[in-house]
């Protein structure tokens, strides 16, 4: 009888050992975050794409506005082992870390945000987009001067 619950014990550490390993996924290799902005604990770099120019569009309250400029597009997931957070609250903690910073909402729905913000007499537009409850994009499209 002993045995057996010795084995079930080390059978449920084992369990909850590979549950831990599960929330600290690795980055993808060359992406990494923006640094104008921090990702929500338990996610992890799925994808990004980094352009030195190109374009964007963003959501306003007057349409779609496109956006030119250094274009970063971040992916990211959370583990099926990590609790879920919602698209909701995804949105939400980059609104408020975009106005915090003394940013701006141009739009706020139901499926995605549109931001801008100044930063080093730069302006940087900021699109955070929920997949689900275990995924985002983000797109941040710094605006340049031509050169």
């Amino acid at each position: 009888m002993t045995r057996h619950v010795s084995r079930i014990a080390i059978a449920v550490v084992a369990v909850g050992l590979a549950a831990q390993l599960g929330f600290a996924q690795a980055d993808r290799q060359g992406c990494e975050d923006h640094p104008l902005l921090t990702r929500p604990e338990g996610f992890f770099i799925e994808g990004c794409k980094d352009q030195e120019f190109s374009s964007a569009k963003f959501d306003t309250a007057d349409g779609r506005k496109e956006i030119e400029g250094h274009l970063v597009s971040v992916s990211y997931r959370r583990p099926a082992t990590a609790p879920a957070m919602s698209g909701l609250e995804i949105i939400r903690n980059y609104v408020n870390a975009i106005t915090a910073i003394g940013g701006e909402v141009t739009y706020e729905g139901k499926y995605s945000a549109s931001m801008k913000v100044v930063v080093d007499d730069r302006e940087v537009w900021v699109r955070v987009m929920p997949g689900g409850q275990r995924s985002y994009r983000l797109d941040i499209v710094e605006v340049q001067g031509m050169q």
